[in-house]
């Protein structure tokens, strides 16, 4: 993701909303990772980590294998990207 992600987030926060309004909208993995994605972009690891625990559990719950294993991915990606505390 390049750009803002900051406003990215506003406007994937609106999409989860809308979707969450609407049973018929489908699955939120797009809004799920563009909001991991942002995250990643704005430095914001551990925030991002939390969230993908959250996502897992969710596509869990929702029997939806293939999205936790990519969402397992991204949180992979997270932790090699986040810098290293001592």
């Amino acid at each position: 993701m390049t750009g803002q992600p900051d406003q990215a987030l506003n406007y994937l926060d609106r999409a989860a909303r809308a979707a969450e309004e609407n049973p018929d909208a489908g699955y939120q993995f797009l809004i799920y990772t563009g909001r991991l994605t942002a995250l990643k972009e704005l430095g914001r690891f551990e925030e991002a980590d939390k969230l993908t625990v959250e996502f897992v559990v969710r596509s869990r719950a929702d029997a939806r294998p293939l999205c936790r294993k990519r969402l397992l991915s991204y949180r992979a990606s997270f932790r090699s990207s986040a810098p290293l505390h001592r």
